[in-house]
């Protein structure tokens, strides 16, 4: 899979497989930002790298998609994720959830399984991210045809160096579904 997709959506901008320009650093302020609501723990999802293929071209482009395998085959990934606003009691952002369809990630030497992502509200870039893969389906996943000749993953969520600090808000919850593929959850906190 090509780590160059993206999506817009009404509430903001998520690349994922990407970054853009700058990475987001958060405040003092919101680095101890933390509250409590009804979906539970309310903090910023950590700030992480850029990745190491950025479309800087096409930062502030109108470019809008539901399908990000760009004709790539593959394991089916069902994303859906969700945007809370921790300066608003981790409200939804506009209608804060994305749903798109793309492809199980491979890996790279040194890095456990990732996809980048980042979030814009209003044509501002609020938080670039990473989301983690749970370990057993990493396994699963890279025990099947498709994935054979490259095999498994030796770098795990605990051992990585930019994971393993920041892997209880990173972990997406992926699950086998009856199509033969996968679907990610997960929530991602940001102070807009």
């Amino acid at each position: 899979m090509e780590r160059k997709d993206f999506l817009k959506n009404s509430f903001g901008l998520i690349g994922f497989g990407s970054a853009f320009l700058t990475a987001f650093t958060k405040s003092t302020e919101e680095t101890v930002k933390t509250t409590s609501s009804e979906n539970g723990p309310c903090t910023v999802t950590d700030s992480e790298t850029d990745g190491a293929y950025p479309l800087y071209n096409s930062r502030g482009s109108s470019i809008q998609r539901l399908d990000i395998t760009n004709g790539k085959t593959g394991i089916p990934l069902n994303i859906n994720i969700s945007i809370r606003n921790v300066n608003n009691d981790c409200g939804l952002v506009s209608n804060g959830q994305v749903k798109f369809g793309s492809i199980y990630p491979g890996w790279y030497a040194g890095r456990v399984t990732h996809i980048h992502a980042q979030v814009h509200v209003d044509d501002s870039l609020k938080l670039t991210t990473q989301i983690a893969f749970p370990e057993e389906i990493n396994t699963a996943a890279y025990n099947c045809r498709m994935h054979a000749t490259h095999g498994q993953n030796p770098t795990k969520n605990t051992t990585d160096n930019i994971t393993r600090d920041s892997l209880d808000n990173e972990l997406a919850t992926v699950t086998a579904n009856s199509s033969g593929g996968y679907d990610l959850v997960l929530t991602i906190y940001i102070y807009a």
